[in-house]
């Protein structure tokens, strides 16, 4: 102390690095008032996790007057996790606002970035996260973006069921398209078989009038018969009288009657 600070050491990289880091979490710290506060009772401290002792993890919450807070997270082993779970209070998205284990201090440059929490019982609280937890760190994280679970979850059954609404509509549009499909089939394949059936009769009576008129035609030749012998008989005898008397004579001698 007599002699003062060895400030050279600050041209060493880990020195140096040493050095920006505790500019950082004393600018850090007077920024955020939830980490002082309220230090002289519960309101402003809540523990989240406190008994990992095997992992020599701890976890806990500091508040403001205002409520606005922060989660801390602690870990006292050279140790990295690589999806460590625990209970948050709220539903939304979280944002990793300052970690010691920054590259910028010398630290492996583990971040988590931001990450959105869901619905499960842990820690006492309604909601949990995941997150990757550096070795010998402290981080720090903030609700970014603050959301209503009870909504969102009504929301997306809104909007299942009109989904489902909607599946429903095309499905009935579907079986009366469907079905008017079937009709018409079944009409049609009615109208071909009235129409072969038609046919059919058509024939038949096409049939019946060819038969009927062969009938006929031999009906009229059989009556036609008696009446050419008839006329034949008729002309002959008619022939016979006209013929001249010198003509008979000549046939007679020819013919010896």
């Amino acid at each position: 102390y007599k002699t003062g600070l060895d400030w050279d050491v600050l041209e060493f990289e880990e020195h140096h690095k040493l050095w920006e880091y505790e500019q950082a979490l004393n600018k850090f710290y007077l920024e955020h008032s939830e980490l002082w506060e309220v230090d002289n009772d519960w309101t402003g401290f809540k523990w989240i996790v406190s008994d990992d002792n095997n992992n020599s993890v701890v976890i806990f919450r500091r508040i403001n007057k205002a409520g606005e807070e922060l989660i801390v997270v602690c870990n006292f082993q050279p140790k990295y996790h690589e999806n460590y779970s625990f209970g948050v209070p709220f539903y939304g998205d979280y944002e990793e606002i300052f970690t010691s284990d920054d590259l910028a201090f010398g630290g492996s440059g583990v971040s988590n970035g931001v990450f959105a929490s869901h619905r499960e019982d842990m820690h006492g609280e309604a909601f949990a996260v995941s997150i990757r937890i550096a070795p010998m760190s402290a981080m720090f994280f903030k609700l970014k973006n603050k959301k209503d679970y009870e909504a969102e979850q009504r929301a997306i059954r809104e909007a299942q069921e009109r989904e489902e609404k909607k599946k429903e509509a095309a499905a009935k549009r579907a079986e009366k398209a469907a079905e008017k499909r079937r009709k018409a089939k079944e009409e049609a394949q009615k109208a071909e078989e009235e129409a072969r059936k038609a046919a059919e009769e058509a024939e038949k009576q096409s049939k019946k009038k060819s038969s009927r008129a062969k009938k006929a035609d031999k009906e009229a030749l059989k009556a036609e018969e008696p009446e050419k012998k008839t006329v034949k008989k008729a002309s002959a005898k008619k022939a016979d009288k006209a013929e001249p008397e010198e003509k008979k004579t000549t046939r007679k001698k020819k013919t010896g009657k």
